[in-house]
């Protein structure tokens, strides 16, 4: 499954239009466009400024601002309905220089390409194109959704900054993997082509605020939606013994009993009490190492942690299995211990002494086990 994330860089272009409809008609030629924020920020007002000569009484000059492209679209049910139409005015023609001002929404130029039409009467033809005269300084983010919403933290705004680094962090692990971006050239109306965004060490991924020139568009691949990864250190599950030095737990979350997880190779147990396929790892993996290596085989169950409290095997559950669980806790276990042992620890099911952690609890419930409770 793929997710797609948008994000729309503020670039406005204005194509200014010096037309004619006919021998009498006057020349318009363009000459500035500002604008300032008002609303609190919500809109912008802008004045298109424009000079005109060869006009004659009574001659109009005509605005037209279009959402998305230079040139009108329309409905295709209702092919007389303009769609993309932001604003348009019309105004006699009284001196050598003149001016519109008019107010648009500051999503719609952060959402869209604004292009802005001008020329003499209602005959508005593309040419004398002048580009980017108005630019938003912002990023918009809002769109952002899928993947960030499900797997990311770390960036809260819905805007950024053109020219400032975008950084996220990736803290729901592996899902999803490969994630890209590309940015749009909207001289060309072409995309550039896809770029990895690699996690650093910290699981940090960094947008380089100088290559945000244009629409960019972020893309990854979404393995199963919904299914997301936690890495738990030895230190954090508090089973101490040899065969945890270096490792640590990969638990996968949001999966089934009746599939089977396998990270770089190594099959993992499902654990009941967690809802989640569950491994031991190298503590050196990442989130980022492991990226697009767990692997699913559908319908194969996996073998599923008993929290019987029959931890040394013997089909009993005695005080010798509270012991196991005790010498595992404060580390004096001079036997092996298997990674299936090592799991069946955590047996108190209501999670008093702390989620995915080995505590004096659950000593006390093997206990109680043992006798029958």
């Amino acid at each position: 499954m793929k997710t797609k994330l948008k994000t729309m860089i503020i670039a406005v272009a204005f194509v200014i239009i010096a037309s004619t409809t006919g021998v009498l008609a006057a020349d318009i030629l363009y000459s500035n466009t500002t604008y300032t924020e008002i609303n609190n920020g919500k809109d912008l007002q802008i004045t298109v400024s424009y000079t005109a000569s060869d006009y004659h009484e009574g001659e109009q000059v005509t605005l037209m601002v279009l959402l998305g492209s230079d040139r009108v679209l329309y409905d295709q049910l209702q092919p007389e309905t303009p769609t993309n139409i932001a604003y348009i005015d019309q105004t006699e023609i009284t001196g050598s220089e003149g001016s519109f001002t008019f107010n648009l929404a500051k999503s719609f130029v952060e959402e869209n390409k604004i292009y802005i039409k001008l020329g003499s009467n209602t005959m508005l033809t593309a040419k004398n194109a002048i580009a980017s005269i108005i630019t938003v300084d912002a990023v918009a983010l809002n769109d952002i959704k899928g993947v960030v919403g499900e797997y990311i933290s770390g960036y809260d705004g819905n805007y950024a900054q053109k020219g400032t680094d975008v950084k996220f962090t990736v803290n729901r692990g592996v899902f999803p993997s490969n994630i890209r971006c590309r940015v749009y050239d909207s001289a060309n109306e072409v995309w550039g082509e896809y770029v990895s965004l690699t996690p650093d060490a910290n699981d940090v991924i960094t947008i380089d605020g100088e290559k945000i020139t244009d629409n960019i568009e972020i893309d990854a691949d979404v393995f199963r939606e919904g299914v997301y990864v936690q890495l738990v250190t030895r230190d954090q599950y508090k089973a101490f013994v040899k065969e945890t030095q270096n490792k640590q737990i990969c638990a996968i979350f949001g999966t089934s009993p009746s599939d089977t997880y396998t990270v770089k190779g190594k099959e993992a147990f499902w654990s009941s009490k967690y809802n989640a396929h569950v491994v031991w790892i190298s503590s050196s993996e990442t989130l980022s190492t492991l990226f697009g290596n767990i692997e699913v085989t559908e319908g194969v169950a996996a073998t599923a942690i008993d929290y019987n409290g029959d931890l040394n095997g013997n089909g009993r559950t005695t005080a010798a299995d509270a012991t196991f669980v005790k010498d595992c806790l404060f580390n004096s276990r001079l036997v092996s211990t298997s990674e299936m042992q090592l799991f069946k620890l955590d047996v108190e099911e209501e999670d008093a002494d702390g989620f995915m952690m080995i505590t004096t609890a659950d000593i006390v419930k093997v206990l109680k086990m043992a006798v029958g409770k």
